[in-house]
């Protein structure tokens, strides 16, 4: 994996979805990729891709959907120079 891929991967929301998987296929396994990515309605690899890191949600409303679902925070997608970044201009 890339550095500008190793940025998502390492953000809290791909580690808070990969835990909420691995919390399904020890309890009742009601979601799985493919069911959340029917929900969304977005194409399996894009949940895959979330799960691993390759990629994220970029859109608030998938974001905010995945909060309800998941309990993933939205901020949670946001890489650590993006949580900088938005941290100065709140100062700002």
């Amino acid at each position: 994996m890339d550095e500008y891929h190793r940025r998502f991967a390492n953000t809290a929301g791909a580690k808070l979805l990969r835990a909420f998987f691995a919390a399904q296929a020890d309890g009742d396994g009601s979601w799985t990729q493919v069911g959340l990515s029917t929900v969304l309605g977005v194409h399996k690899n894009t949940v895959h891709f979330w799960t691993i890191g390759f990629r994220r949600p970029h859109s608030h409303d998938l974001r905010l959907a995945l909060l309800r679902i998941a309990g993933i925070p939205t901020e949670a997608w946001m890489t650590r120079d993006e949580k900088v970044k938005a941290k100065r201009l709140r100062a700002a």
